[in-house]
């Protein structure tokens, strides 16, 4: 197992005791985070957690496929050689199809006045899973930075060929938490899935 002093790909001095503590703390406090985001999500409505799974999972999926099809200039080379800004823009064709589909489909059960009347515009409605799938992507740059300055090409080996546990949850736990907060800052969100 590859020690967290090489973070800064030297013991540091003062930080000895303290740098490991620190790491665990942030990492129960991520997972607290995603846990409560999970409940909060879940309780405003089981179809919005739903809902906020699918925009992490197609803007990955998305960025996955358009990047090996089309390849081109490297979105952060040093971080993760692997992805592409035409994974980006495929993750954002991704998100828009989503959000057709799912608005769509609520204007079709509720009808547009009812939907688009609770403080659930149209812009917002398009912008909320286009800030989600970039906070996906930065979560997934995130946890390829972690993985770059130990030194390790997998976070884990429990799913091989996946790259780890962590490269599965690594893009929910930017999006999560943010869907969580912008659920209890604007309860009148809550449709009635």
């Amino acid at each position: 197992m590859q020690s967290p002093y090489l973070i800064y790909g030297k013991r540091p001095r003062g930080l000895v005791i303290f740098w490991p503590r620190l790491l665990l703390a942030l990492g129960v406090g991520l997972i607290l985070a995603i846990w409560a985001a999970f409940i909060i999500l879940r309780e405003a409505h089981p179809g919005l957690l739903l809902w906020t799974l699918g925009v992490v999972w197609v803007s990955d999926i998305s960025a996955y496929f358009a990047g090996r099809k089309f390849g081109g200039r490297k979105l952060a080379p040093e971080i993760s050689p692997g992805k592409t800004w035409a994974g980006v823009y495929g993750a954002l064709a991704g998100i828009l199809v989503y959000w057709l589909a799912t608005t769509t489909l609520m204007i079709m059960e509720w009808g547009a006045s009812y939907v688009f009347s609770r403080g659930f515009s149209l812009f917002f409605s398009l912008a909320f899973p286009i800030i989600l799938a970039v906070l996906s992507i930065l979560g997934d740059l995130f946890e390829s930075l972690l993985k770059r300055q130990v030194g390790v090409k997998d976070s884990g080996n429990l799913l091989p060929g996946h790259g780890g546990a962590l490269d599965r949850i690594d893009s929910l736990m930017a999006a999560l938490p943010c869907a969580a907060f912008v659920v209890c800052l604007l309860p009148s969100l809550a449709l009635p899935w």
